[in-house]
């Protein structure tokens, strides 16, 4: 991944699957268990690898590592892992619009088996290659924070049926994946829909006006997005509707 520029420039992703290993031979899999391992290894399952590559290159190696060293920052490394997730979310959504295969899903930095920042040729970093690179944390605040909430309780309820599984709560999590990978038009529709399903949801300990935030106004920003006319202003507008909305809801979801 490298990247100084707009994320417009950084055009170049290169997406390859890596195949697990071949499986063992039965008689491998017997000696296996009998040294102690009942059932065996875990079959390896395939892996995929996307690289963002920038579209214009560095001028010169000496360019390149000054470059890489001024990603040693946190700051500087986040921001980067964000714009490149972001760039190969796209590549994701295109394909499963294109596959019509809806489960096809974006992946987060939380998800990611390692992360890596550095330079080399094109087509060498294409397969994998760098001249010089360096591991980043797949882990991020936003994961620390969630790591907090343990909703093994939760999903028991669910699964026993002593709890629904509630639509709006579901549709507001899609509101706010839409949200952070920029996808702002396709946000409002979602956070339009989460809004009636959370609204016609009661649940107790509800207060009055909790759950329609200027319903008009998240009508009109649909309505808006409908059109593809929302702008960076009501991008914002819509940021802070679909996160009053997440505080209420994570205040219904642990009542």
């Amino acid at each position: 991944m490298r990247g100084d520029r707009d994320a417009e420039e950084l055009a170049v992703i290169a997406v390859k699957t890596l195949g697990a290993r071949p499986r063992p031979m039965l008689g491998q899999r017997r000696r296996s268990r009998q040294a102690g391992e009942p059932g065996g290894d875990p079959d390896p399952v395939a892996i995929t690898r996307i690289t963002v590559i920038a579209a214009e290159p560095f001028e010169n190696e000496q360019a390149a590592r000054s470059w890489l060293a001024s990603t040693r920052s946190r700051d500087s490394a986040n921001a980067y892992v964000t714009q490149g997730i972001e760039l190969a979310n796209r590549v994701v959504r295109a394909h499963r619009i294109a596959a019509w295969n809806p489960y096809e899903v974006e992946f987060s930095r939380e998800r990611t088996y390692r992360i890596r920042i550095g330079f080399g040729p094109g087509d060498q970093l294409a397969e994998g290659l760098w001249s010089e690179a360096r591991s980043v944390s797949g882990g991020s605040e936003s994961r620390l924070r969630r790591s907090r909430i343990d909703p093994g309780s939760a999903v028991a309820e669910m699964l026993s049926g002593r709890r629904p599984a509630y639509v709006g709560d579901d549709l507001l999590l899609r509101a706010r994946l839409d949200l952070d990978q920029g996808h702002v038009n396709q946000a409002a529709i979602q956070a339009h829909a989460a809004a009636a399903a959370l609204a016609a949801e009661p649940r107790k300990g509800d207060q009055e006006g909790d759950l329609q935030p200027e319903p008009d106004r998240l009508t009109e920003l649909q309505r808006l997005a409908l059109r593809g006319e929302l702008d960076a202003q009501s991008a914002q507008e819509l940021e802070e509707i679909v996160s009053a909305l997440e505080r209420t809801a994570r205040r219904r979801h642990h009542l």
